[in-house]
């Protein structure tokens, strides 16, 4: 798509200032359906089960974290910036 879009820029079929219509484009009607084009597979037992258990992690995860927040919190006596630098991943150089 981002192909597309230079050769029509190139050919001067388009403005660069309708990058913003081709962008309303993509994120309002192509998206979505590739998103419900990808869902479209066999249902079977053991999706069922990828899918719950996916599902288990990612609540045990959160809540891992909510007390790890919270431990911030109370020991640590974080400030609301704090409890928010926590949930963002950063590295140090």
């Amino acid at each position: 798509m981002i192909l597309l879009g230079f050769i029509l820029v190139n050919k001067n079929i388009l403005k660069s200032s309708d990058s913003r219509i081709l962008s309303i484009i993509v994120v309002y009607l192509v998206m979505p359906c590739a998103i419900i084009g990808s869902f479209e597979i066999d249902f079977t037992k053991e999706k069922l089960q990828g899918l719950l258990f996916s599902a288990v992690i990612a609540v045990i995860i959160h809540v891992l974290l909510l007390i790890f927040i919270n431990i911030g919190r109370k020991f640590l006596h974080w400030t609301p910036v704090d409890v928010q630098l926590s949930c963002i991943p950063t590295r140090e150089i």
